[in-house]
């Protein structure tokens, strides 16, 4: 029974989608049109739209422009009373009558007054009352954190909208701030002149988007919050006028949005919000969605009349055909679909060419089995040899004898801060690329150890290379080859393994170089001599470094010691004073540490020295000061640089090398000076008690 429920679900399955296809069949040619006929009626409600919302974006900035006009006068009535000279006694007497007077020329402002700094009035027109002190008012805390132009926020109660500007006294001192306000009827005048559209609501916020004005009239909703949420965050941020207006809308409306911008203000004082319902524009598109739906239902009426051609001519002629094939589906191999007297015609070959199918996997499952199994041995064993080649410290390349890529390591691919791809020539490698001896000089291609061994299938070891890549710095490396040979013998390819040894050569030179120092000043060398040893030996470890000792006498620095900084530059700092603010030298032997000049162009402590700095290239200074074992400071070793920045650990490792060779120089210097005056004092006592004798 549960069989017999599978097949005819399986049946109804295979009529739907025969069905389906000849339905689809019809509404590919019904498409065109039925796509065109949405594609017009839908650029129609966009087109009605964007109308609508241009029109609504000119009105906004039509009725800002109105607005800004208001403010624009406001302000230039601040500017005359900021000019206004208050400090003199006698316009002090005339403040009122001159604002009373000024107030009478624009009758669109309420109010006009001077306050001091402590928010009372100092002078005002005759019509300002209300204003006893403004010392909690927005406006007035504005002006005081420096605003140019300040608008202050709604007042409940208030009798318009308040503007202030701060009052300077001629050395530019803050003394006051004048103030003028908008009468509300001004503010909501501008939505009459501007002639909106029928159905348009239009508000003016204030930048805390508080409803200042609104058309029609809302008196309960002036000082609240714009009911739209959508609108307050623009209301808030008060975009600036440089940026599009922003398209704002809601399910219900459409917005335009316009600031009211004013001079000296460094952002939107005000903003005009704009809105149309969207009902009143989408009644313009409805006839287009009407025809629609006459296309639709044509379309269904044809959709009915293939249904019925693709049941009486494609399913059942095909069902046998299907349910051989869902047995074959469910691996069921030897099912065969029977053709019967379809054999010949489309249907037929369909039937044949499965059963053939069929008699074909069965074959190929049996091979597959076994190539799965021979697959998962292989890709496991390809898995463990990639993690133990990618977990070498050492680079691993391999190429096959035409010098095509093999394999390319994690290593490998770190040390040359690159990787080829698999396949690609290694001669387009070398193009960016280079092994070289190890002094540099140019290594013959028939000497390069991969080469060789692909040549000549022979073995290499241990050869010290140069690798010279671009970009990157040059790198020695340690390379063994050996060659690649198949079951048979016959060479396949070549591999190399190689490391960096770049840092334990630098490191060794840079030992072997130290001991040569330490055994010029073992052997007495003059101090000047040992010095000048310690300053080669870091300008040789730091290419484009140049080094300098500035020795330390009394409370200067002098007789300084250098080999790659110019003469002039170092005769510069003789009897350089040990302060703060001297140079980074003086500065270092001051604070007894580290002074770091990342930029000799804007750093102030190297300013008296900037003119010789710019002209011998010197973008960077780090100096350290040289401090005895008893904590007395010997010297200040320096480091200039052609290239600004901080130091590198490398630098500072080579700072503390220079500072301890420099101090373990100059403590034997002291000790030869002590002793040999000691000997001084020594034969003048002697010879003063030998005249005693006599």
């Amino acid at each position: 029974m549960l069989r017999r429920v599978h097949e005819a679900r399986y049946l109804m399955l295979t009529w739907l989608g025969f069905r389906t296809r000849l339905v689809l069949l019809l509404l590919l040619s019904l498409l065109p049109a039925m796509g065109l006929l949405l594609y017009s009626a839908l650029q129609e409600r966009h087109s009605v739209l964007a109308q609508a919302r241009a029109r609504l974006q000119s009105q906004a900035l039509l009725v800002a422009a109105h607005h800004q006009r208001l403010l624009e006068k406001a302000n230039d009535v601040l500017v005359a009373m900021v000019r206004m000279p208050v400090h003199d006694e006698i316009m002090q007497s005339l403040c009122g009558p001159y604002l009373t007077g000024l107030q009478a020329q624009h009758p669109e402002l309420d109010q006009l007054g001077l306050l001091g700094l402590d928010g009372r009035p100092v002078c005002a027109s005759e019509s300002q009352v209300g204003l006893k002190d403004a010392g909690e008012a927005e406006f007035f805390r504005q002006v005081l954190a420096g605003e140019p132009l300040a608008v202050d926020a709604y007042r409940e109660g208030g009798s318009g909208l308040i503007l202030a500007r701060p009052v300077r006294d001629p050395t530019g001192q803050l003394t006051g701030v004048a103030f003028a306000t908008l009468s509300m009827q001004e503010l909501t005048g501008p939505f009459g002149r501007a002639a909106l559209v029928p159905s348009t609501t239009a508000a003016l916020l204030d930048p805390h988007a508080l409803v200042l004005a609104a058309n029609p009239p809302a008196p309960g909703g002036l000082g609240r919050p714009h009911p739209e949420s959508a609108l307050l965050q623009a209301a808030q941020t008060m975009w600036q006028p440089e940026r599009p207006p922003p398209e704002t809308q809601t399910r219900e409306q459409i917005y335009a949005l316009a600031p009211v911008l004013v001079p000296d203000a460094s952002k939107a004082s005000l903003l005009v919000v704009l809105g149309l319902p969207q009902a009143s524009i989408a009644a313009q598109s409805r006839p287009l969605t009407l025809q629609l739906l006459g296309a639709l239902a044509l379309a269904l009426c044809g959709l009915g009349g293939s249904a019925w051609v693709g049941w009486r001519l494609l399913v059942r002629p095909t069902r046998a055909v299907l349910q051989a094939a869902q047995a074959i589906d469910q691996g069921q191999l030897a099912s065969r679909a029977d053709t019967g007297a379809h054999g010949l015609d489309e249907i037929g070959q369909i039937g044949q060419s499965l059963n053939h199918i069929a008699e074909t996997q069965q074959t190929l499952q049996a091979r597959q089995r076994a190539l799965e199994a021979l697959l998962r041995e292989s890709e496991r064993e390809r898995t463990l040899l990639s993690q133990v080649l990618n977990s070498m410290s050492e680079g691993v390349v391999a190429v096959d004898t035409e010098s095509r890529f093999l394999l390319f390591n994690h290593c490998a691919s770190r040390l040359h801060e690159a990787r080829p791809a698999i396949g690609s020539s290694l001669a387009e490698w070398r193009e960016n690329h280079q092994l070289m001896r190890p002094d540099g000089g140019d290594l013959p291609p028939d000497e390069r150890p991969l080469v060789r061994t692909l040549r000549h299938g022979i073995s290499l070891d241990n050869q010290e290379l140069l690798l010279r890549s671009t970009g990157t710095e040059d790198m020695l490396v340690r390379m063994s080859t050996r060659p690649l040979h198949d079951a048979q013998g016959v060479l396949i390819g070549g591999v190399a393994v190689f490391n960096d040894i770049t840092q334990a050569k630098a490191a060794e030179k840079f030992l072997l170089a130290q001991e040569e120092v330490l055994s010029l000043i073992a052997a007495g060398a003059p101090l000047p001599e040992s010095l000048r040893a310690i300053v080669q030996l870091i300008e040789k470890s730091s290419p484009g470094c140049g080094c300098l000792i500035l020795p330390v006498d009394g409370q200067q620095l002098r007789h300084g010691v250098s080999v790659g900084l110019p003469a002039g530059f170092v005769a510069a700092l003789e009897g350089l004073a040990i302060a703060e603010g001297q140079s980074a030298c003086g500065t270092a032997a001051f604070r007894r540490e580290m002074v770091v000049v990342e930029d000799t162009a804007s750093d102030p402590l190297v300013q008296a020295f900037r003119p010789q700095l710019q002209a011998h290239g010197l973008n960077a200074c780090w100096a350290a000061p040289v401090i005895s074992g008893a904590g007395e400071v010997l010297a200040v070793f320096v480091i200039y640089r052609s290239t600004r920045g901080a130091p590198q650990p490398r630098h500072l490792e080579l700072i503390a090398t220079a500072s301890r060779l420099a101090r373990i120089t100059l403590a034997r210097a002291q000790a030869e000076a002590a002793l040999i005056g000691s000997e001084a004092r020594f034969r003048e006592l002697a010879e003063k008690i030998g005249r005693a004798h006599v």
